[in-house]
């Protein structure tokens, strides 16, 4: 479901998205809890949500800085996503662009720390429950902060931890480290949670595995359409493949006469 339009990108809910405050209604009423108690969690969840799509603009307005567009932002029950048009060739930009989510949460938490920190000074009284919200919405984003730092597709901590690694070998075996370093992750998730019956953690897991390898296939798509448009590139600017193809034989040609050449001078 499309929500809107903001600062030219979409935003967007994935169908999926009501599960998560079905889940806690569930749970509130299986624990017995209040309808007041119940609509405490949702409201927080809501603020939840907020906070993740800015992280994601967060991400979104750092790439446009460096001219990669994004399509749109999605809004799953287990987080957000941009979905950036191009990846950055420059592993600096990719640091930048990768860290500029969760420095969107650390700024939201000093905001909100700062209104809380006004508030005590000034002696407002803001009440119980409303500095309790507001100490949850505090958490909620220094959390987000450091989840997201965790270096795991498809966490921030992820994208930082490849894109360290692209400063000293090609981009490529850097990906395929960081997806295996993710793997380990999802499995670690997965069993921790089958065995604590946390199904929570085990779903983490199976979608951290899932998105790590869907970011290795990303990769190769995105490489496979750069060798099709280099491909294009050569025909459209006058050289046939046949005329490729033949400049090579033409020197394979004229290295072998050479080297006949200079075994015959030799024989002599």
């Amino acid at each position: 479901m499309r929500l809107g339009r903001f600062l030219g990108i979409d935003l967007v809910l994935h169908w999926t998205f009501g599960l998560a405050p079905l889940y806690f209604l569930l749970v509130g009423l299986s624990d017995r809890q209040t309808l007041g108690q119940i609509a405490w969690m949702e409201l927080v969840l809501a603020m939840v949500f907020l906070f993740v799509g800015l992280h994601e603009y967060g991400h979104a307005l750092t790439a446009r800085w460096f001219g990669i567009g994004t399509k749109e932002i999605i809004l799953t029950p287990i987080g957000g996503v941009a979905l950036l048009k191009s990846l950055p060739e420059d592993p600096s930009k990719e640091i930048l662009i990768a860290f500029a989510g969760p420095a969107v949460n650390v700024v939201l938490a000093g905001m909100l720390f700062g209104g809380l920190s006004l508030a005590n000074v000034f002696g407002w009284n803001l009440g119980l429950q409303m500095s309790q919200f507001l100490q949850t919405l505090i958490l909620v984003n220094l959390l987000l902060f450091a989840f997201n730092l965790i270096p795991s597709f498809p966490m921030d901590g992820g994208r930082i931890f490849r894109a360290t690694l692209a400063y000293f070998m090609p981009y490529e075996r850097a990906t395929g480290i960081a997806v295996s370093v993710a793997k380990v992750f999802a499995i670690a998730f997965i069993i921790y949670g089958l065995i604590n019956f946390d199904f929570g953690i085990a779903f983490i897991g199976l979608f951290v595995f899932a998105a790590s390898s869907a970011e290795w296939n990303r990769l190769l798509h995105v490489r496979r359409q750069h060798s099709q448009m280099h491909s294009q590139s050569d025909w459209r600017s006058g050289e046939q493949p046949t005329e490729r193809l033949g400049a090579v034989v033409e020197g394979h040609v004229k290295a072998t006469r050479l080297e006949i050449t200079e075994n015959s001078n030799q024989h002599e």
